[in-house]
This record gives C-alpha cells, structure tokens and sequence, in this order.
C-alpha cells in the first residue's frame, strides 16, 4: 500500500509541475507577443480636412516585451506633390497636436511615398509629455489621442492623416 501511495503522490507531484510550467510558458508567451498597431491615412481625417485622392497606411509593431523598439512602416500613394515630412503626433481625431516622433523629414519627389524604420525613446520630442514609448503606447491604447500624417509641398500642414489604433 506504500508503493501505491508514492505512486500516487508520484503522479499528483508530476501533474502539479506540469500545470505550473504550462503556466510560465503561457505567461511568457503573453509578455512576448507583439503589439501591432494600424492607421487608415486618408485627406479627410485631416483637421481641417483635405480633399485628395491620396490614400495610405501607417503600421507599427513592437517586439517581445520591450518597449525599447517600436519598428514602423508608412506606404501612400496619389499624392499631390513631394512629401516634406511624416510625424506621429498627439492629440485626439479633430485637433492638431504637436510632433512627438519624426519619422520622415527631408524631400520624397514622387507621389507615391514608402519609407521604415525604428523609434526608440530618443526619438520622442517630449512635446507630448511621453517619458517612453510605453508612454506613447498607453495613449494610443487608452485615449485613441495618437496619429500619423504626411505633410507635402501642397499641403504643409498635412495631406493626409489618420488616428494609430491597437489591431
């Protein structure tokens, strides 16, 4: 009868284990998972808005469960003139707000626009009082207040733009 119960304090001990690595794995694979984000660029999600025929898309993706890295990529095409920047910025649909990350700043002398690259804390402005891009994350996760627009020789204060959303 000793044997028996061993063998069955055996099996409990071994299921009990099995249970709390299964845990730790699934915990784990939370923590790593990305978090991806999307944006719809478009003339009339511009504040005021502007009537184009350009269109495009904004994506995002952090990695692992660092918030050191955010990787981003912005394609737009039927511009109507050179794009002179592209900047996330804060503030909700239907208001301005100010520049927190400079993705593109230079001349694009197409009317398609393709470009990708990292954003690390350095490259916040500190205009929007994020201290990290967690931060920024936050606001985008829980205030919708975050968005991307293409600014371009015909419209400098922005040709299109749309609001940066959890996917």
């Amino acid at each position: 009868m000793s044997q028996k119960k061993n063998l069955l304090l055996l099996v409990a001990l071994t299921a009990s284990l099995f249970t709390l690595l299964m845990a730790s794995i699934d915990q784990q694979m939370v923590e790593a998972a990305p978090f991806k984000y999307v944006s719809n660029l478009t003339g009339a999600n511009e504040f005021p808005p502007v009537v184009t025929d350009a269109s495009g898309e904004f994506k995002m993706q952090t990695f692992g469960n660092s918030f050191e890295k955010i990787h981003f990529r912005i394609v737009a095409s039927d511009l109507s003139s050179s794009v002179i920047g592209a900047h996330i910025h804060c503030a909700p649909a239907g208001v301005n707000g100010p520049i927190s990350v400079f993705l593109f700043d230079g001349l694009n002398d197409r009317s398609t626009f393709r470009t990708r690259g990292t954003i690390t804390t350095e490259d916040l402005t500190g205009a929007c009082g994020f201290a990290n891009l967690e931060d920024m994350q936050a606001s985008i996760i829980n205030d919708n207040s975050v968005y991307v627009n293409i600014h371009t020789l015909d419209n400098p204060g922005g040709e299109v733009r749309g609001q940066i959303l959890l996917k």
